[in-house]
């Protein structure tokens, strides 16, 4: 067994797979799973993880919260962590929401959270990371935090240039590494070219050692032929 399927931190099961060092994920992970027919990285969404408390995030019951400009499985997967939050969906906007997540200014919801907020009503209007983080660090986070101002399709933005920045960087760092590995192949072909050079110097200086050599005894060879003839005649010359 590798992961461990709970909607809670809590419980004996759970502390074990802690120190069992198990993969610990929520249902949400197993249904985005079966959609998705692959296993999904578990660390992916903030859903993936079993909620701390049944009764929600300290702070957040006060909370009614209503969406505006995100659609699709996002918007599932914020109504969720709105409902796991402890707070109260609103689906449709009224005076009674106390926090809009919006994704973009170009929207009646969007007009309409800036009249009321005229006319005086707490109402603060945030981005789908206030909603993540409140429930990933179990705690309000601050809505007034610049990080949550920002519209959803600004942090989308943010996020693709980040993902393309760190992609460039990837592959920067992987065309150095080629470009290293090249170099380091070019010296190395260098290094054996300078070896082979060597060796071939080596040998011709060998071979220019034998052939002095064989003409050093040739030439004494010569020599003792020179000596044997004339020690020959000379012989001859004594026995007549």
């Amino acid at each position: 067994c590798t992961h461990l399927m709970t909607p809670f931190q809590q419980g004996q099961d759970y502390k074990q797979a802690a120190i069992d060092g198990k993969i610990v994920v929520s249902y949400a992970w197993l249904e985005d799973c079966l959609t998705a027919r692959r296993v999904v990285p578990h660390t992916d969404k903030v859903l993936y993880q079993p909620i701390r408390d049944e009764n929600g995030v300290p702070g957040m019951e006060q909370a009614v919260v209503s969406i505006a400009g995100y659609k699709g499985p996002i918007r599932n997967d914020i109504r969720e962590l709105i409902e796991a939050a402890g707070a109260t969906f609103n689906q449709n906007f009224t005076k009674k929401t106390t926090h809009l997540i919006c994704y973009r200014a170009e929207s009646e919801v969007y007009a309409k959270a800036l009249l009321f907020k005229l006319e005086g009503q707490m109402l603060e209007i945030v981005n789908h990371r206030w909603i993540e983080d409140s429930v990933r660090n179990w705690r309000r986070m601050p809505e007034e935090s610049e990080v949550y101002r920002k519209l959803g399709v600004e942090v989308d933005f943010e996020e693709r240039l980040d993902a393309e920045k760190k992609l460039r960087m990837d592959v920067e760092a992987q065309l150095e590494e080629e470009e290293r590995s090249r170099r380091n192949l070019q010296e190395l072909l260098e290094a054996e070219e300078r070896a082979r050079q060597e060796m071939q110097q080596q040998l011709l200086e060998e071979e220019s050692q034998r052939i002095s050599l064989r003409t050093q005894l040739e030439g004494e060879g010569q020599n003792r032929e020179a000596l044997q003839h004339q020690f020959s005649r000379s012989r001859s010359d004594i026995d007549s």
